[in-house]
């Protein structure tokens, strides 16, 4: 979900995050990288070093977006900001 979007919800409905963003463990994400999300040619590595550094310097700003079976939907370069940062603070 691209931020802006995120923040029309939530505008739109005071309750839209609690019906609609759950906590999900990364890990059990699946992702399918067939080019239909918005940044179709895959997944770009400075893109996602990118986000490793601003996660950690402010956190997780956007939800990853995922269908019924926890499939990433929109988000993967976020997923794999997260394993990144997993592989450097394996705790």
């Amino acid at each position: 979900m691209q931020l802006e979007n995120l923040f029309k919800n939530v505008r739109e409905d005071k309750n839209w995050m609690m019906n609609n963003i759950k906590p999900v463990a990364w890990s059990n994400l699946t992702i399918d990288d067939d080019g239909s999300q918005v940044r179709a040619g895959g997944i770009v590595a400075s893109h996602v070093q990118d986000l490793v550094d601003d996660i950690l310097i402010r956190g997780q700003q956007v939800p990853i977006t995922i269908d019924q079976n926890d499939e990433v939907v929109e988000g993967n370069h976020r997923v794999k900001a997260f394993q990144a940062l997993a592989r450097k603070n394996p705790e």
